[in-house]
């Protein structure tokens, strides 16, 4: 074990009707750091170190690999803003409606 174990991995949540319970043996890697996705981009690096160590990573090579893959994700989440098929889904999600004009329909 790592002295960080608790900051990548949190106890695995089960439901069960209204009551939900953490496991003590289960654990999920799913966003444990803030709750978007991204956070997954920026652990990978460490999740894969984690699988395989080997000698020629350092601390710093491995930082640099998680920053990398940060900005990365961010570069493509930005992009992935500005095109039609998001402008579509975010308007029919929040139920938006416009003319033939491209005004909005209130």
């Amino acid at each position: 074990m790592n002295n960080h174990w608790n900051d990548l991995y949190t106890p695995k949540y089960f439901w069960k009707g209204t009551k939900g319970r953490k496991s003590r043996i289960f654990v999920d890697a799913c966003c444990p750091l803030t709750g978007y996705y991204i956070d997954n981009c920026i652990l990978d690096p460490i999740y894969q170190f984690l699988k395989s160590p080997t000698e020629n990573i350092t601390f710093d090579c491995l930082m640099n690999e998680c920053l990398d893959s940060f900005f990365r994700a961010c570069r493509d989440d930005m992009e992935s803003t500005r095109t039609l098929e998001h402008f579509t889904e975010e308007s029919n999600a929040n139920g938006w409606e416009y003319l033939s004009d491209g005004k909005p329909f209130n």
